[in-house]
């Protein structure tokens, strides 16, 4: 934000000296003059310069001024005689209270006589409420200040408030709506005539991009407005420049420059005046020794920090400013109110508001017992319901473990019935002649291929489905050592994926594997050196891929019909059961490959 500056004409641009050259110059201009009003301009300047200094000796130039421009009736002079006041009371001597009913006094003044130094009044009054973080009155005030200034033509003042404005939005957090009033000032025509707003508005800038985390902008608008502040010789703008800059450079975990941050401010604190900067370069050096790691210095910074934001949080935020601005606005608007009445209101008030707190904590103890009460009630419900759940678990497991034995029991039966079965066709083959022992002996192969797949379900704990891998490993052992005996010379290789099946789909996908097996273990190999047996169940897609192939002499789908009717029929029927299509090729060796569309994968 913008410190306050009175921006009135002196006689001071006539000085080009230091402060205590300027004020003999001002002193012994005085001395030479009669004329009242040039007087007034001196007494002006006065104030200004001493104010700058921080020194009491501006309230004297002030009450001079006053005094000169109400003999003359002067309304200019006695409204920047009366801002002086505030000015003084405000900032100097920590009087906020004080100050405000000086403003407010130039307030009524100005608008009595519709003086253009009205603009100037508000522009006191909105950094007033500024300062107090009150910006719902600030921005009301920097408003008419603006409309005033552009009324007035006064470019000056209505960058000012308007940087002053943008700073409201940035402490707001309407981020968006700050940046943008800011790169308007920043773009506008004006850039460069008046250098010190130009300085102002990029420091104000770059603290709104310190609070929206993006550090990097914010070190490039500091640097190009803290050497002008520094060389301008406006110590409070400098060092709360380098405030900015050390918390920027804390954001980005940089410590290259906080070294000389901490030398600056420590070298220029002693000459600063304005208790509020004072409380911020306090908070700010023991931010950066925390970061540094020195914990005893930042521990000594920060309570300094404390004694001066007490001392100003204090007096600024007294109830009665805020209590005179109400009374204020009172009169404005001529609707006093009578004190006594306020008084017996609030008293009114005072106890009802007592009975409504001992209401209040009466219904308040009620509900808590309430909801005791109730919490007790649920956490007795709680645990009858948890006792009664456990017994139900425990039932269902019993009863499942029960189920589960009596499946268990029940496959194995089944594999032994199936086993009964094949010992009889087996009696049977002996009686038989060769042809009809064969058939006979088919059967046998396909009872033993069921039976298989129950003797694995009762023998492993999942009781409703098999692996695809180990079923086809047993079921082609059995096959190969009924056909070549001991010697095993065909290499078999399976690789079913790790897939498991239900009972369901693995016995008529069992029994057309077998079939397939079977008919390459008699027919294929005659005259093969080395054979080979393939057997590969992938899933994709949805779609089960069935693939059995060897390295025979080859086969069509005639030829295996022509030498198996039977069981190719039995294929064909299967395959309509499992929703699958069948397909042969013959290409060094025979390869059947089957797509199954119904089938149930147990995970």
């Amino acid at each position: 934000m913008i410190l306050r500056s009175i921006c009135f004409i002196t006689i001071l641009s006539l000085f080009p000296l230091s402060l205590h050259a300027q004020q003999d110059s001002l002193w012994l201009a005085l001395d030479d003059t009669k004329e009242v009003v040039s007087q007034c301009v001196i007494y002006s300047a006065l104030f200004d310069a001493y104010y700058d200094q921080g020194n009491d000796s501006c309230l004297i130039a002030a009450e001079r001024l006053y005094q000169l421009s109400s003999e003359i009736s002067d309304d200019n002079y006695i409204i920047k005689s009366l801002l002086d006041f505030g000015l003084y009371y405000e900032v100097l001597a920590n009087e906020p209270q004080r100050g405000l009913e000086y403003y407010q006094q130039a307030y009524t003044l100005a608008s009595d006589k519709n003086s253009e130094k009205l603009k100037d009044v508000t522009y006191f009054m909105g950094t007033f409420f500024h300062y107090l973080d009150d910006y719902e009155k600030a921005e009301g005030y920097y408003k008419q200040t603006i409309e005033l200034a552009e009324v007035y033509n006064d470019q000056y003042r209505r960058k000012a408030t308007s940087i002053n404005l943008a700073s409201i939005y940035s402490s707001q957090k309407k981020y968006e709506l700050a940046e943008r009033a800011f790169m308007k000032i920043l773009d506008s025509a004006s850039v460069g005539t008046e250098p010190y707003l130009d300085a102002m508005a990029q420091s104000n800038l770059g603290n709104l991009y310190i609070r929206q985390g993006n550090f990097k902008k914010a070190i490039i608008c500091l640097n190009a407005c803290v050497t002008y502040f520094k060389q301008a010789d406006m110590l409070t703008d400098y060092l709360l420049c380098l405030t900015y800059i050390a918390e920027a450079s804390i954001g980005q975990g940089q410590s290259d420059h906080l070294e000389k941050v901490i030398e600056e401010l420590k070298f220029n604190l002693p000459g600063l005046q304005d208790v509020r900067t004072k409380s911020l370069v306090y908070s700010s050096l023991s931010d950066v020794y925390e970061f540094l790691g020195d914990y005893k210095q930042a521990l000594m910074m920060k309570n300094q920090h404390f004694v001066y934001f007490d001392s100003l949080k204090q007096e600024q935020r007294e109830e009665a400013i805020y209590e005179l601005e109400a009374k204020y606005q009172s009169e404005l608007r001529k609707n006093e109110l009578n004190e006594l009445k306020i008084k017996s209101q609030q008293a009114e008030i005072n106890l009802a508001t007592q009975k409504n707190k001992q209401v209040i904590l009466i219904l308040t103890s009620l509900v808590f017992l309430i909801l005791i009460i109730v919490f007790i009630l649920r956490s007795r419900n709680a645990s009858r319901h948890a006792l009664v759940l456990q017994g139900k678990n425990e039932q269902i497991a019993t009863a499942l473990s029960e189920r589960e034995i009596l499946l268990k029991e029940i496959h194995h039966r089944v594999k032994n019935n199936l086993q009964v079965i094949s010992s009889l066709l087996n009696l049977q083959v002996e009686e038989l002649e060769e042809e009809a022992a064969a058939a006979v002996r088919d059967g046998q192969y396909r009872v033993k291929s069921m039976a298989l797949i129950h003797q694995k379900l009762y023998q492993e704990n999942d009781l409703i489905g098999v692996r695809v891998g180990d079923y086809l490993e047993s079921l082609i052992d059995e096959l190969v050592d009924v056909f070549f005996g001991d010697s095993r010379e065909v290499d078999v290789k399976v690789n079913a994926s790790f897939l498991k099946l239900d009972v369901d789909t693995l016995i008529p996908l069992g029994l057309i594997i077998n079939e397939l097996v079977t008919n390459s273990l008699k027919y294929a190999f005659e005259g093969v050196c080395q054979p080979l047996l393939e057997v590969k169940i992938t899933e994709v897609e949805n779609i089960l891929h069935v693939y059995v192939r060897d390295n025979g002499v080859g086969m069509g789908s005639s030829r295996l019909e022509e030498l198996n009717g039977f069981g190719w029929k039995m294929i064909r029927s299967l395959c309509r059961q499992l929703k699958a299509t069948i397909a042969v090729k013959q290409d060094e060796g025979t390869s059947v490959y089957l797509q199954v569309g119904r089938y149930t994968l147990i995970s």
